[in-house]
């Protein structure tokens, strides 16, 4: 049995630079110092394992703007996360790398109320964490994934008070590289590839409840894979949220549900055998205030 302790420091930097009046640059620079110390519980005299890590990452992004409220846009950015955990051996593992490549539009006619915005990406993964074949519960570090999607999101005030929010993204995820012949070109289990929401959201505006509000909406997650070849499936599944709240000066108090039909159902296998089941209902009472 192992005991974990991470910490993890990071310096960013980012310029924004209008080399046109409606053409501009974004650099972006991030600096990340990782420690990760492995202390075997069972026999506490022995060594402790670990590892340290550093890595240099960065962001670089070209917008336009037009006058009528359109945005096309390009940025290509690299990453570094840190892994926390062990091996089946107690072995730590080395931090993910990746990169990604984005373009896209972002459409905001002045006076019209919403906000549309459309993307394309393909993320590339190294380093990342499966299900271990041969102990269950455990992750092994083996090869490379890409993650080739689209993704589209509204935003839109229908009415006084009156807001709505829908967003959908699906991609197409596979194993590029692997020790494991059989995962090249599969998908990887427990990771469904397909979402989609949809939320409205309504505050009286004026009168002695104005402030007072409530809304609710509905969550889908496409279905996932149970195996390797990918050959079993886990059901897509749909789930409704609902809250009420109320802001008076700079208070907001809120009520917010989740899977409100308590809806029992499968979220994600790692395995044929090994299996999680989602969210219950849950109901969470908040009270905020900003300055």
């Amino acid at each position: 049995m192992n005991a974990n302790s991470f910490n993890q420091l990071g310096l960013y930097a980012q310029d924004q630079i209008k080399l046109t009046d409606q053409l501009s640059l974004v650099l972006g620079l991030r600096q990340d110092f990782a420690d990760n110390r492995i202390r075997n519980l069972l026999t506490p005299s022995s060594p402790t394992g670990g590892r340290s890590d550093n890595a240099l990452t960065y962001r670089t992004a070209l917008i336009y703007n037009f006058d009528f409220g359109l945005a096309p846009y390009v940025s290509y950015s690299t990453s570094f996360q840190p892994q926390i955990g062990t091996a089946f051996s107690g072995a730590g593992f080395r931090p993910e790398t990746g990169n990604q490549i984005e373009g896209g539009v972002k459409f905001e006619p002045p006076g019209q109320g919403y906000f549309l915005t459309l993307a394309g990406f393909e993320i590339n993964r190294q380093g990342v964490l499966v299900p271990d074949p041969a102990n269950a519960f455990f992750s092994i570090q083996s090869g490379s994934q890409r993650s080739t999607g689209f993704e589209a999101q509204l935003n839109v005030t229908l009415a006084e008070g009156l807001n709505a929010v829908a967003a959908f993204t699906t991609y197409d995820l596979v194993t590029t590289k692997d020790a494991d012949p059989a995962r090249i070109g599969r998908t990887p289990v427990n990771i469904p590839e397909t979402f989609a929401s949809a939320f409205f959201d309504y505050t009286i505006p004026v009168g002695e409840l104005r402030g007072f509000g409530f809304g609710g909406g509905v969550r889908y997650v496409g279905r996932s894979f149970a195996d390797v070849p990918n050959t079993l499936k886990v059901s897509d599944y749909v789930l409704f949220d609902a809250q009420v709240h109320y802001n008076i000066d700079n208070w907001r108090l809120a009520l917010n549900a989740t899977n409100i039909a308590d809806r029992r159902f499968v979220s994600s296998c790692q395995s044929a055998v090994s299996c999680f089941y989602g969210d219950a209902r849950r109901v969470v009472a908040s009270v905020s205030y900003k300055w």
